[in-house]
């Protein structure tokens, strides 16, 4: 019997993405999974197919519907993904510059954005309204939510009570997960306690790519 109190939350970063041309992709739509992403996406579904999961939500990006498509096809009881706006790419000025430049600034998407852009804490907004809408449909019940690596990133941080900062996604290496940012198709599980956006109990992390989980 599912605790009324309790939902789940497997939030899962992407599969791998095609990208000969090395660049920031950032909310550009037409950007596919690669061969691996799409394996990836398949061991995510697989790394999951036990659990009770009643939905699937995804970013409306190209790469988080089809890692979402290929997810919940993998699952025990399939299921149609639906969309959320919530689950979007932060909102940058850097999308389609090259990979190398932003290498240079530390993966800084933040700190010399115009104020008509995301920060951090812009992030973490959609996602609690997210986990609001999740617990009033889904209370008591398991669902999986398809994004981005900075959403998954700070939803991490927020979930863990680390602060919102961009040095703070710089150390994800320490925060014993294993990996020093989000790994594609990498799954984080909330449990989390009604009423939202109260932080989760618990964070467990699994990469079905190594099939290894931490606590």
């Amino acid at each position: 019997m599912s605790d009324q109190n309790t939902t789940t939350v497997h939030v899962v970063r992407h599969g791998a993405v095609n990208n000969p041309d090395n660049i920031y992709y950032g909310r550009e739509y037409d950007f596919p999974l690669s061969d691996e992403g799409e394996k990836q996406a398949a061991a995510a579904g697989q790394a999951l197919n036990a659990r009770p999961v009643a939905a699937v939500f995804h970013s409306p990006l190209r790469r988080t519907t089809q890692t979402a498509n290929i997810l919940a096809g993998n699952l025990a009881s399939p299921l149609k993904p639906t969309p959320s706006p919530k689950l979007l790419e932060v909102y940058s000025p850097f999308d389609g510059l090259p990979r190398p430049e932003l290498e240079k600034q530390n993966w800084d998407l933040y700190s010399n954005a115009p104020a008509e852009y995301e920060q951090p804490a812009d992030l973490i907004d959609r996602f609690h309204s997210f986990l609001k809408m999740v617990m009033l449909k889904y209370n008591g019940g398991e669902i999986v939510a398809v994004t981005h690596g900075d959403l998954v990133a700070f939803a991490v941080l927020w979930a863990l009570g680390k602060p919102l900062t961009v040095s703070a996604k710089n150390d994800f290496q320490n925060l014993s997960f294993g990996d020093p940012y989000p790994a594609t198709a990498s799954i984080f599980t909330f449990i989390l306690q009604t009423p939202p956006p109260q932080r989760p109990n618990h964070v467990y992390y699994r990469n079905p790519s190594r099939s290894t989980q931490t606590t």
